[in-house]
């Protein structure tokens, strides 16, 4: 729509119809993520249940991705950092955990089944009380 046409009044109203227009599609959208968020919960412990890992229908690909939840045993991040120095990983350190992550992953990862699993005694010992490691499973789609 060209506005260099468009008087004042007409781009108030314009505006104002827009302003109604993105609430209504931000409300619609809240429904929808609260909507999928229930079903990537049910979704994950039926995938989980009968051991698939992918399912492709109507041109879309499901997939199950396994995460890690990392984060400083206690809260206590400076322990955590001060470990990772004293155990020469300081290039761990870094104001994001994705890098922890991958390390961690790598560290709990068993090359015979291309697979991995947490097991805090794959960790130096110093590093063994300074995590807090979950893992949680998501359902994901992509195009097909």
């Amino acid at each position: 729509m060209d506005h260099s046409i468009m008087t004042k009044d007409q781009k108030i109203n314009r505006f104002i119809e827009l302003t109604q227009v993105q609430k209504d599609l931000e409300a619609q959208l809240s429904l929808v993520k609260d909507e999928l968020g229930e079903l990537r919960s049910d979704l994950a412990r039926e995938f989980a249940g009968c051991g698939d890992t992918r399912i492709t229908r109507n041109g879309y690909t499901l997939y199950v991705k396994r995460e890690l939840s990392v984060k400083s045993a206690g809260g206590d991040t400076a322990a955590l950092c001060d470990a990772l120095r004293r155990s020469r990983l300081s290039h761990l350190i870094s104001p994001s955990m994705q890098s922890i992550k991958a390390w961690l992953k790598d560290r709990f990862h068993d090359p015979a089944t291309d697979t991995w699993e947490v097991d805090m005694r794959k960790l130096p010992p110093s590093l063994q009380d300074k995590f807090e490691i979950g893992e949680y499973t998501q359902i994901s789609a992509r195009k097909a």
